[in-house]
Parts: C-alpha cells; sequence; structure tokens
C-alpha cells in the first residue's frame, strides 16, 4: 500500500502546473470504434485541472493517477470509461472519481464499476440534483455526488 492514498481521477486532463502531482497517467481515445492508449494530452476542456485544483486544496497530499478520456468536445464512451476504470485498479488505487455521467446503462460500464468495487475501490461519480439518472452514479456500488452551488469551499449540504 503506498504512504499516500492513491486517488483516481478520469476526466480531461491537468494543468501544465499540476503534472508534479500525477504518478501516473493515460489517455484513452477513440479511432474510429478502435480504442487507443497512450500518453496525456492537454486538457482542452479544463476540467480534469479544476478537479485536481479542488481535491488537492481539500485532501491535502495524495498520489493521483489520472485516466484522460475527454477530448475538446467534451464526449466519451462506455468503452474508454471502461479501460479507464480498468487501468486505475492496475494502479493500485482506493478511490475513483468520475465527475461525469453517461445517459444509457452500457454493460462494459457496468462491469468495470463492479471489477473495481470488487478490489475494494470506493467509485465516486456526479449525479444530477434533478432529472433522469445517469451512469455510474446509477450503480448500486457507486456513492452518488451532486454539486450544489450554494456551497463555499469546505462547505456540504
Amino acid at each position: 500500500m503506498p504512504a499516500e492514498p492513491r486517488i483516481g481521477l478520469v476526466d480531461s486532463g491537468h494543468a501544465s502546473a499540476q503534472a508534479p502531482l500525477i504518478r501516473a497517467g493515460r489517455r484513452f481515445w477513440l479511432d474510429g470504434e478502435a480504442l487507443c492508449e497512450g500518453a496525456l494530452a492537454a486538457d482542452d476542456l479544463g476540467h480534469g485541472a479544476a478537479v485536481i485544483a479542488s481535491l488537492t486544496a481539500e485532501a491535502g497530499a495524495a498520489e493521483l493517477c489520472l485516466a484522460q478520456v475527454f477530448d475538446g468536445r467534451g464526449q466519451t464512451s462506455a468503452l474508454q470509461l471502461a479501460a479507464a476504470i480498468h487501468w486505475l485498479i492496475e494502479q493500485d488505487v482506493v478511490l475513483i472519481n468520475l465527475s461525469l455521467g453517461l445517459r444509457q446503462d452500457r454493460p462494459l460500464l457496468r462491469q468495470a464499476c463492479a471489477a473495481a468495487s470488487a478490489a475494494g475501490i470506493l467509485l465516486c461519480a456526479s449525479s444530477p440534483a434533478q432529472g433522469a439518472a445517469v451512469f455510474p452514479a446509477a450503480y448500486p456500488q457507486v456513492l452518488r455526488i451532486t454539486g450544489d452551488a450554494r456551497c463555499a469551499p469546505g462547505q456540504w449540504s
């Protein structure tokens, strides 16, 4: 077990100044219908950088493993997400943060989340405050997280 908790993030990347915080990183993208893997690319969306900034401000010391699944359009697939989760399982993380949601249940994603849960990994995923459920937050082994714009840093609702 690592000295510091090892946290997995599935997101859009990191800011260049955050590179020293990333213990391991892998990018997952589609070329047609083929899954490709490679080195991390620039965070064109900035969402991953914002999540990392928020996480490190609140959590303190941690080893971060980043699975990049979004391109500049902010879209991903169940195949990319499943590959990212399986890679994070191999990185021996204790928690996986998924600040995202797909509108439809996909067997690949469901099975990847079940594998992570069976490995003792806590899964946290975004869940809308209103409207239809999204996946992976709707899976029973996933902790559903909803943001509340009324909260300041350090507050919970």
